[in-house]
């Protein structure tokens, strides 16, 4: 049996286009693993890609004050559509009020404040990383 990682699947989800672009550019380069990086600049562009069943990501970096369907909406629209196949979900916010909101709540896994600290976000690809 193969017990090599395989690559995880990352979405990046943004309504800043540049901010979402220079991550999704930045995670390969600072990745402990190889990945893929998909670009969502909505919530409800990144419910969509979060669940479709060809290619669900393993994580989801996902913005909190987006316009229509923000961060915390999106998520609990993930949670509701995957249940148990749910990604983990990490909240990604410049605001300090929604970075500990977020992580106080089910929704996610983790809340991240912006910019984001580059070595936490590597020891959460690390551990995010499926194996075989």
């Amino acid at each position: 049996m193969d017990s090599s990682p395989r690559c995880l699947r990352i979405l990046v989800v943004d309504d800043d286009h540049d901010a979402a672009q220079s991550l999704a550019e930045l995670l390969p380069l600072i990745s402990p693993v190889p990945m893929a990086v998909t670009v969502a600049f909505d919530g409800q562009q990144a419910v969509d890609l979060a669940c479709h069943p060809s290619a669900p990501p393993d994580m989801v970096l996902l913005d909190m004050e987006m316009p229509g369907l923000n961060g915390f909406d999106a998520a609990a629209a993930i949670q509701a559509r995957l249940r148990e196949r749910t990604p983990r979900l990490i909240a990604v916010s410049g605001n300090v009020k929604y970075v500990a909101i977020a992580s106080s709540t089910a929704l996610f896994h983790h809340a991240l404040g912006k910019p984001v600290d580059v070595e936490h976000l590597v020891r959460l690809l690390d551990s995010a990383c499926p194996q075989g």
